[in-house]
């Protein structure tokens, strides 16, 4: 079938020989390429049952092709197999009957289609670029499409086209077989000539030179001639006219002799222009000779029997040339395979092996280890050299997307490298002089080249690793390369951002790492609009209804017509919205509808036709009563939330957010709107449309509303999905990376992220730029409490959210020399909205004493050199310094698990974890307690820090690419402590927690089997 055969491989040459139907190979006239529309007419023959391995293998190999094709000059065949490729991945896989299980269950795979994707899109320019020339090519030759025209018989042809002008020994002439005796009627293709405005400006026999430059040529001949008279001619320069062949290079009417040349007599014995030469694909006369490039292999370019190839015509027992001159003898089909070894490490000799190759067989991505400061004095030099702090790299199973969030002072080619990382072939990284990467590292050098390698190889969350794409340390590291190759071969570069502080570096050890999304309000005034039009919709939120539900709400209209009735009560006027942008309840319900009848009204409210209030029971009773009354009073069920497939991440976090104090009360109330106003910053040229905290009090409004059992956040999440779509770099991810995609999410980075972008949206002063540097204290600047409220002074000139306010603290890392002489103290302050406690080395069952006695444990740094005394050795530990009013505790039990000593896959640790659900003191945790505030009145820095607990998420499952999320939520109208409602995506319950009793679900929800607390929610008593 017409497309499918060139999926088998080609490598720029047909069955026939020669280049696409061309008989002269290397050494005949410049090939015209094929009509633009014989080349984008392919198709692609696909089992419509055939697997999707085998679909995205057809893809790969042709993207190969087009590759392959494009870089030996064979730009029809590069678009074909482009086309193709296209045509696979847009069209036939989506048609496919494994399309949809591989977007939900084939994590692995879908990257694999996506990687194709990007790959495609990428080349996108370079094709564009090469159909312009092949349409350009098309006006110079003049040749005509091909398509729908019959194949003569015997005549052999590849999706459409000739593929030789040789068949079975046989030449062809202008482009058709000879044909058999039985069809020796049939009339030959006619001959067009080449048309005159494409002759070159030959010189013609009596043409006088009588200019100037026609002497000055002469005199140059004459000059040539003189010094070479004595001279033997060297063999490999063909300067006379090719031998006439066995059969002619053309039509026997193309056969006339050509005249002699003879200009005045003067350079009788210059060598002539050749003859025409006839180029069978255009059917045309030629008088130009082959422009081919010398580099190009000899068998790619030549075939036995060509008319036209001069190594066989002019000469049949001619050897090929020797020496330097002699161009390569490779096969045509075949490719240099480059070998990379197998293991964890790679040696020098090897590393400059494959570096010579060139990035067109092999790409390489180098990555270097150590402080940024060596960087610049001098790295290996390569295409792709990028540089990862040591001090991030030994932070305890850091993942590669950590490492990606750790690089925002890196240069951005940097950063895009890293982000690309998959696209290499090899990655290799390497440090001064590390020789293997330890399985139990006890130096920060180990352990800064064993985090890398667990990061791209274990926690980079992309499907299985092959072996031998994994990353390889280069053994000795930059010692061994400078050793072998000399400093020559380094590299310098200033990419160090200036330093403010002496202790900058020490800031970089001692803070802990916080992921930190990038928000970017959208600058699209119609985006904008559309989304404010999409929230004030009511589709934006789906109720669900049942069929006693219906038949209460909509009773049977009774048959006696009743008259001269009037109202119960007089018609309420429409109570104003608490919202700024006319939100559903309002819109829909007062503004869409026309007057009701004058009839009485039915035994039961009636719904209206918005379907999301009811005329006297829920809206009006919302707008009549206050806030006090409507949570006590009005509030019917505690509403779930649907789950499509893999929500459950967002459902459960979301109803902790809507658990929380004071904080939901206040999105959903509206009051928000008049204390956050924000202004834009000095690059943004639209007001920030607070599109998200829009999204979320409307949310708010239905889940306290309570009027339905559950309902979907369908607005809601399509806007996080809309908002979480593009990486840092502006481009798309991948949908299973994204939030509301096709996979499940992590409910603490979910969390992190509204956190985040409701600060941004909130942030009264965003407007002013932040201290770009962390400014380090000392005891000379007074105590703990007194520096971290100056830190938060200068912190809060730039920051003011509605996140400030309920949710973000200060942690204080504090360090010390070692040097009983120096003992020099250096505090650094960090703000954070959740503390992560790692359970990694803890035991079973265990506490929340444990863990935050363990996370305030001190921590050395043998090799950390004291910038006072010049003499190695400090400590770290960290110390609460500001606590806020809402606080959230992340337990960490995602680790790294599997049999030997290399961890080979991501588990889930399931220790039970206990923690108070009422009355969590945390004042002995704070770095200076001052129980009786004799130091601040501000209760933030100081006072009885007790708190009880009013949410927590737990985790259901293995490990970390799975499972399920819900979570249990303190009953806020309930003056029992102990009534809690367990939210499980659209099925809430009633349970009791922290009562003691039987049935109690306390120790249920600590851990069973694999279900175990995640995130846990305290609110400070008197708040």
């Amino acid at each position: 079938m017409p497309g499918s055969t060139a999926l088998l491989g080609h490598a720029g040459s047909t069955a026939g020989g020669g280049i696409g139907g061309r008989p002269d190979g290397a050494k005949g006239g410049k090939r015209p390429l094929p009509h633009i529309e014989d080349i984008t007419s392919v198709t692609v023959d696909i089992d419509a049952y055939a697997p999707v391995e085998k679909i995205l293998q057809m893809a790969e190999t042709c993207l190969r092709q087009a590759e392959s094709s494009r870089t030996f000059g064979r730009p029809d065949l590069a678009l074909k197999d482009y086309i193709r490729t296209n045509i696979i991945l847009l069209d036939t896989i989506k048609k496919n009957k494994g399309w949809v299980s591989l977007q939900r269950d084939n994590r692995a795979q879908f990257e694999r289609y996506q990687r194709l994707l990007r790959q495609v899109l990428a080349a996108h320019g370079e094709f564009e670029a090469i159909k312009a020339q092949i349409k350009a090519d098309n006006a110079r030759t003049g040749v005509q499409p091909t398509i729908g025209r019959p194949t003569s018989a015997g005549k052999a042809a590849v999706n459409g086209q000739d593929t030789g002008a040789v068949v079975n020994g046989a030449p062809k002439e202008n482009g058709a077989s000879p044909l058999p005796a039985s069809h020796a009627s049939r009339s030959r293709p006619a001959v067009h000539p080449k048309p005159q405005n494409l002759h070159g400006n030959a010189i013609r026999p009596g043409t006088a030179l009588t200019t100037a430059k026609g002497q000055d040529l002469l005199q140059r001949f004459a000059n040539l001639r003189t010094t070479t008279t004595n001279s033997a001619q060297d063999s490999r320069i063909h300067t006379q006219a090719p031998l006439s062949p066995k059969f002619p290079a053309g039509p026997k009417s193309l056969g006339a002799p050509t005249p002699s040349a003879s200009i005045h007599g003067a350079i009788t014995d210059l060598p002539r222009m050749p003859d025409a030469i006839y180029n069978p694909p255009r059917g045309t006369i030629s008088s130009e000779t082959a422009a081919l490039p010398s580099s190009a292999p000899r068998a790619m370019f030549t075939r036995t029997n060509s008319a036209a190839s001069l190594s066989t015509v002019r000469n049949p027992k001619q050897q090929p040339p020797v020496g330097p001159a002699a161009p390569p003898s490779a096969p045509a089909n075949q490719t240099r395979k480059l070998s990379i070894p197998d293991g964890d490490t790679i040696s020098v000799e090897d590393l400059l092996r494959l570096m010579k190759a060139g990035a067109k067989d092999l790409s390489i991505l180098l990555i270097d280890i150590r402080s940024r400061e060596e960087f610049d004095d001098g790295h290996i030099m390569s295409q792709a050299t990028i540089c990862l702090e040591p001090e991030v790299l030994s932070r305890g199973h850091i993942s590669a997307n950590q490492i990606a969030d750790s690089m925002v002072l890196a240069p951005a080619t940097e950063q895009l490298l890293f982000e690309k990382r998959h696209e290499f072939d090899l990655v290799v990284f390497y440090d001064q002089d590390s020789q293997y990467v330890a399985d139990k590292p006890q130096t920060p050098e180990a352990k800064a080249v064993s985090g890398l390698f667990n990061a791209l190889s274990q926690y980079d969350f992309i499907g299985p690793v092959e072996p031998r794409s994994r990353p390889k340390l280069l053994r000795g590291g930059l010692d061994a390369w400078t050793s072998l190759v000399g400093n020559a071969s380094l590299q310098l570069s200033s990419t160090t951002t200036s330093k403010r502080h002496p202790t900058t570096p020490m800031a970089r050890s001692f803070l802990n790492p916080r992921q930190k999304y990038v928000t970017r309000p959208i600058q699209d005034p119609a985006e904008a609009k559309r989304w404010e039009d999409t929230i004030a919709d009511a589709g934006g939120i789906s109720p669900i209804r049942t069929t006693e539900d219906f038949l209460r709400r909509f009773p049977p209209i009774s048959e006696h017509q009743e008259s001269m009735v009037s109202p119960l009560s007089p018609p309420t006027s429409r109570p104003q919205s608490p919202f700024q942008y006319r939100l559903s309840h309002e819109e829909n319900l007062y503004t869409s509808l026309p007057s009701p009848p004058a009839r009485p009204p039915p035994a039961l409210p009636r719904r209206s036709y918005s379907g999301l209030a009811e005329a006297e029971d829920s809206s009006l009773a919302l707008a009549k009563k206050t806030s006090a009354q409507v949570v006590d009073t009005v509030r019917k069920h505690r509403t779930g939330l649907q789950n499509p497939g893999v929500f459950c991440f967002a459902n459960s976090s979301l109803q902790a957010m809507f658990a929380t104090p004071g904080f939901a009360r206040e999105v959903w109330s509206g009051t928000w709107k008049d204390t956050y106003k924000v202004p834009m910053k000095p690059d943004e040229h639209l007001e920030n449309p607070q599109l998200l905290i829009k999204c979320l009090a409307n949310l708010f409004h239905w889940l306290n509303q309570g009027s339905f059992k559950s309902l979907a956040a369908k607005t809601f999440m399509e806007y996080i999905h809309f908002i979480h779509s593009k990486g840092v770099d502006g481009r798309k991810k991948p949908d299973c990376d994204i939030f509301g995609g096709c996979s499940q999410q992590d409910a603490q980075e979910f969390y992190s992220f509204i956190m985040d972008n409701i600060h941004d949206e909130t942030n009264i002063r965003r407007n002013r730029k932040p201290p770009k540097e962390e400014k380090p204290y000392t005891p000379k600047d007074g105590t703990i409490i007194q520096n971290a409220i100056d830190y938060w002074r200068d912190y809060s000139k730039a920051s003011a959210s509605l996140v400030d306010k309920y949710f973000r603290g200060l942690d204080v890392f504090i360090s010390r020399c070692h040097n009983p002489a120096c003992r020099q103290e250096i505090r650094l302050f960090q703000p954070c909205d959740v503390w992560i406690l790692n359970l990694a080395g803890m035991g079973d069952p265990t506490d929340l004493d444990s863990l935050l006695a363990n996370h305030q444990t001190s921590e050395h740094f043998p090799d950390l050199v004291c910038e006072t005394c010049n003499k190695p050795g400090r400590t770290r530990k960290a110390k609460f310094a500001r606590l806020p009013d809402r606080l959230a505790f992340c337990l960490n039990r995602f680790n790294s698990t599997g049999g030997g000593s290399r961890l080979m896959s991501s588990g889930k640790i399931h220790s039970k974890v206990r923690f108070p659900i009422r009355d969590l003191d945390l004042t002995r945790y704070c770095a200076e307690p001052d129980p009786d505030m004799a130091t601040t009145e501000d209760r933030h820095f100081a006072g009885r820090m007790r708190y009880d607990c009013y949410a927590v998420t737990v985790h259901v499952g293995q490990g970390i690419n799975g499972g399920h999320y819900y979570s249990y939520v303190q009953d806020e109208t309930s003056k029992d402590p102990t009534d809690w409602f367990r939210c499980n995506d659209d099925l809430v319950d009633r349970v009791k927690i922290g009562s003691g009793a039987a049935g109690d679900m306390t120790e249920t929800m600590y851990q069973n089997g694999n279900t175990s607390a995640y995130m846990v929610y305290y609110r400070r008593r008197g708040t």
